[in-house]
């Protein structure tokens, strides 16, 4: 036969377990509450952030192919120079001057 007095000892303990599970509820919501407005502003402040990154990095971007751009110009401006200095530098072309002075 089940004992009375465990019945009522079970049934406040349940009551208790669900006062604490609606007090929990309740903090929860509290602090959800609370935090809510700061987490608008972080949100409002990261898209914004992230907005000025994206913009800084098409400049970036395009400032990097310019760099590129402009490198590719100076190696053709100055192809015919290394080609001259090649040439300039040639053990051939040495030994023609050489053999110019001596005349």
């Amino acid at each position: 036969m089940p004992n009375p007095a465990a019945g009522g000892a079970l049934g406040l303990a349940a009551f208790c377990g669900q006062v604490a599970l609606a007090l929990s509820l309740v903090m929860v919501v509290a602090c959800a509450v609370r935090v809510w407005p700061r987490a608008w502003l972080v949100r409002r402040k990261t898209r914004i952030l992230e907005s000025r990154a994206r913009r800084e990095q098409e400049v970036l971007f395009d400032g990097l192919v310019l760099l590129l751009a402009q490198g590719m110009e100076m190696d053709r401006l100055l192809e015919p120079w290394r080609k001259i200095f090649f040439w300039a530098r040639h053990p051939l072309t040495r030994a023609l001057w050489d053999q110019y002075i001596r005349r």
